[in-house]
């Protein structure tokens, strides 16, 4: 569509699975902005860190990125015990 769309949410959860750009707010302010990724993984301030943190992960493990782990362990391209860490 070529739209830009603005989605407020409270939903940690929502806005990882719909937001192909993410803005955590703190006091009207930006804490930190990037995609899923970035705010899980990269995270800039503990604020961040505590905001996504285990939830934020959880939320990340669907199922594409199981089936594509999966791919890439019976390609050997990792190992179980590479995934596992």
């Amino acid at each position: 569509l070529k739209k830009t769309i603005i989605f407020v949410t409270h939903d940690i959860q929502e806005a990882l699975k719909l937001g192909t750009r993410i803005i955590l707010l703190r006091d009207g302010l930006i804490e930190q902005q990037g995609n899923q990724d970035n705010l899980i993984f990269e995270p800039k301030t503990d604020y961040v860190k505590e905001f996504f943190g285990i939830k934020g992960f959880k939320a990340t493990l669907d199922e594409k990125l199981m089936t594509k782990a999966y791919n890439r362990i019976l390609n050997g391209e990792i190992t179980m015990e590479d995934f596992c860490k």
